[in-house]
């Protein structure tokens, strides 16, 4: 590779867990392989607290803790407007990797399916000015030229009624194995094809492409390959191998890129790891016992129910339905927007909204929203206090458990000014996280049960993995099986580039590449936001 000419390959799998990995890896050729090169450093990559999906790939693109981001879940709870909000990177500080390569140096940009930030497009004129490719990530769907850049490429991809950002597949079903399975494996294999030509067609300084499928089928599966889980009356036989199968899938991408990445820095990335799931336990049932969440009784779950229940047979028609998936694509943009999309979006509002609908929210003092519990202490400052409670119920809990469950048992509540370097987002931040590992705290409504047979088998742990192949890996020794944080990845891409790393980061680069710049970030937000506007008035100019 020429020593002025570096170019990076990022693949990322969400949810590849390092613990499986290490488990099959006699098995995984490709990684194999990578993993004993002298020229390689990997490991566990611990991922964010909570080890949800967007504060994970936030800090992937960032370098930068929830705290300074934003984003702790789907959705964010503002403490003052008491209102919620879409994951959005739009208004923080710093910025993604790939915004500081084209700001900096126009370098050319191809990012496929980078989950959660990627919509809306705020940086779209930068990859129109550098002939870059954008392709919008999960929870977006349809594949239209608001979703992906350029438009050609747009009209090209959607061509496929059955290729879709995200697979229309429904885990929230039981014994849908046989569906979900054939599904997912298929959009894999589609978006492996149409990432790979993508990749061979042109160079990049910066190519980036992300599996979410791996999420799914862990999820789903994650179940039948546990011996010990406890309801397999609601699981189908047969189906005990499919996470391994989908390992080998992983496997076989890696490979066909390894055949043609010969001049790239090679970077493996996941946003967390996955384990199974025994129990669901409500934290917003706990809040109410204890007088802290207060609710509006006359509020039922019937309506909340049956809309659930139409989306599920609705989902489950449509994933076998080509020719109405057709037609759905082929309505006008008004259906779309008010009908399809509404109802589509059922299944990232049906717990959060709904929990908020049901508050009182003038008379409660603490509130839960979303999967491991963000925790909101509203009305008293005694935030200790409050973690001290949950804890206690939460280990009265855990000892009522058979012993060889609380063997595997994790629950645990942490305060969020231990976890989160903040930057000025306190009206936004959750006072408290809960997290676990065969348990799951959730934020269910509060007058649903404290314990409940979990809808998918598995769900994340924070044993995500990385692997970086560069020439820039120092001593093998020191490189190999070494635990390192998710907030490191950014900086590492930067570093091997030869950009200067913004000064609000939270990670260092994995790799030795001499004395690594700085920039200040507020420098950075600035530039980007004057060549926006610049972009804006041409735009206009060129349109009258």
């Amino acid at each position: 590779m020429a020593k002025n000419k570096r170019k990076i390959l990022l693949l990322g799998f969400d949810s590849l867990t390092y613990g499986l990995l290490m488990r099959w890896l006699h098995k995984l050729q490709g990684f194999r392989e990578l993993m004993f090169d002298l020229k390689t450093a990997w490991g566990p990559l611990e991922s964010t607290m909570p080890p949800l999906s967007p504060p994970a790939w936030a800090a992937i693109a960032t370098g930068m803790n929830p705290g300074k981001t934003g984003i702790f879940g789907w959705m964010t709870f503002d403490k003052v407007t008491r209102q919620l909000k879409h994951a959005s990177l739009q208004n923080i500080k710093g910025l993604t990797f790939w915004d500081i390569a084209m700001l900096l140096k126009k370098m050319r940009v191809a990012l496929i399916r980078f989950p959660v930030i990627t919509y809306p497009q705020y940086n779209r004129f930068l990859f129109k000015k550098t002939g870059g490719v954008l392709i919008s990530g999960m929870p977006i769907e349809d594949l239209t030229p608001e979703t992906v850049h350029p438009e050609q490429l747009a009209f090209k991809l959607s061509r496929d009624s059955t290729l879709k950002i995200v697979p229309i597949v429904n885990i929230d079903i039981p014994r849908n194995e046989q569906n979900v399975e054939k599904i997912v494996r298929r959009s894999m294999l589609k978006w492996h094809k149409v990432s790979l030509e993508l990749f061979k067609a042109e160079d990049w300084d910066i190519f980036s492409v992300v599996f979410t499928e791996l999420d799914l089928i862990q999820h789903y599966f994650m179940g039948h390959m546990d011996p010990e889980y406890p309801h397999k009356e609601y699981l189908s036989k047969g189906y005990k191998n499919t996470i391994f199968f989908f390992y080998k899938l992983v496997d076989r991408i890696l490979r066909d890129y390894l055949k043609v990445a010969d001049n790239y820095d090679i970077i493996i990335v996941s946003d967390h790891g996955s384990g199974p799931v025994y129990y669901d336990i409500n934290m917003n049932y706990i809040l109410a016992k204890l007088g802290l969440l207060n609710y509006y009784q006359e509020k039922t779950l019937g309506f909340i129910s049956i809309r659930k229940s139409i989306r599920d047979i609705a989902t489950k028609f449509l994933e076998r339905e080509v020719i109405l998936q057709d037609i759905i694509r082929n309505m006008p943009e008004f259906v779309n927007k008010y009908a399809i999309s509404k109802f589509r979006n059922i299944w990232l509002k049906s717990t959060t909204e709904y929990v908020l609908s049901v508050a009182n929210i003038k008379m409660t003092s603490v509130i839960a929203f979303g999967d491991f519990s963000n925790i909101y202490v509203l009305n008293t400052r005694n935030i200790s206090t409050v973690r001290m409670v949950l804890k206690r119920i939460i280990n009265r809990l855990i000892n009522r458990l058979p012993e060889h469950l609380q063997r595997k048992a994790i629950l645990d509540i942490f305060e969020a000014s231990s976890i989160f370097k903040t930057l000025h987002l306190k009206n936004t931040m959750p006072d408290l996280v809960a997290y676990g590992e065969v348990l799951k705290p959730t934020s269910k409504l509060p007058m649903q049960p404290l314990i409940a047979t979990p809808v998918k088998t598995g769900d994340h742990t924070r044993d995500g993995f990385y692997l970086i192949k560069s020439d820039l890996i120092g001593t093998p020794s020191n490189s190999k099986n070494i635990r390192q944080q998710i907030y490191s990845i950014a900086p590492t891409i930067l570093a091997i580039l030869g950009l200067p790393i913004p000064n609000i980061v939270d990670g260092e680069p994995l790799v030795k590449c001499g004395l690594s710049k700085v920039i200040d970030h507020k420098r950075l937000k600035i530039r980007l936001q004057l060549a926006s506007r610049r972009q804006n008035i041409y735009d206009r100019i060129v349109a009258t």
